[in-house]
């Protein structure tokens, strides 16, 4: 029997126990085996009290696991894409700016890793680029992983523009350090596009100049950063947003975010 199984086998035995000692007890008190007390009148509709808590617990706890999982990109444990989508119809929605900066991330020849070493050291760099992420924007900013090799960060706790650009250039610094798989030193670079929160073109329009930042790293030499200002952010605000992955595009985001321009 699986892990799940068991855990499913054991809630039930714990759920239903209660009943079936209550049941037992005025069984064996029908028999006089067992004494009268006042609470034996109380005994079954307490045990099933107990036993339908206990049951909305656990399924209210699975509800919840099934959520998380459902929002979670397996590998790196970040927000996936449907995260993602779902933040950005309620951010559209809204007038709030929970977010005030988009940081647009794409690694530089990550393919060339999985055709030289294989797809477990492509997984590798994938969950090690996720870690470096969480230790230069955790606690600041919600973390995606929205492609292949794609990542955003939305922040919203930073002291200032050159406090995110400072965090940036130090994930760029480390995103340079080889990693150690199976014998083989492997490196890789990573683009950086930047954008800030403006009231004029709204949550949308952020994302859009932050993947417009990135993609001009991506075509004019790649391991960069690159930050919208004013003139990009008023032209690039009707731009289709662009976030999907080319290998694996999910057709209800890529209507949404446009196509891909991994590297």
């Amino acid at each position: 029997m699986s892990s799940t199984g068991v855990a499913g086998a054991r809630s039930t035995l714990i759920a239903w126990l209660p009943c079936l000692l209550a049941t037992i007890w005025i069984y064996l008190r029908v028999l006089d085996v067992t004494p009268y007390l006042p609470i034996n009148h109380f005994l079954l509709p307490l045990a099933f009290a107990f036993t339908l808590a206990y049951l909305s617990a656990v399924l209210g706890g699975q509800v919840r696991q099934a959520e998380f999982w459902a929002n979670t990109d397996a590998m790196t444990g970040l927000g996936n894409r449907r995260l993602l989508e779902r933040i950005c119809e309620l951010e559209n929605r809204q007038t709030s700016e929970r977010y005030a900066t988009a940081v647009a991330i794409d690694l530089d020849k990550f393919k060339p890793v999985n055709d030289s070493y294989g797809h477990a050291a492509g997984d590798a760099v994938l969950v090690a680029v996720a870690e470096k992420l969480r230790a230069h924007f955790g606690g600041r900013g919600d973390i995606f992983r929205t492609g292949g090799d794609e990542f955003l960060i939305l922040g919203y706790h930073w002291q200032s523009r050159m406090d995110i650009i400072t965090q940036a250039n130090a994930f760029l610094q480390a995103s340079l350090a080889p990693l150690h798989f199976e014998g083989n030193y492997i490196s890789v670079n990573a683009s950086v596009g930047i954008a800030f929160h403006d009231h004029r073109i709204g949550f949308a329009g952020m994302l859009r100049q932050a993947d417009a930042e990135l993609y001009h790293v991506k075509s004019s030499g790649r391991g960069g950063i690159r930050i919208a200002d004013q003139r990009q952010r008023e032209r690039r605000s009707s731009e289709p947003v662009i976030f999907a992955d080319n290998d694996e595009t999910d057709d209800r985001v890529a209507r949404m975010f446009g196509t891909s321009h991994r590297g």
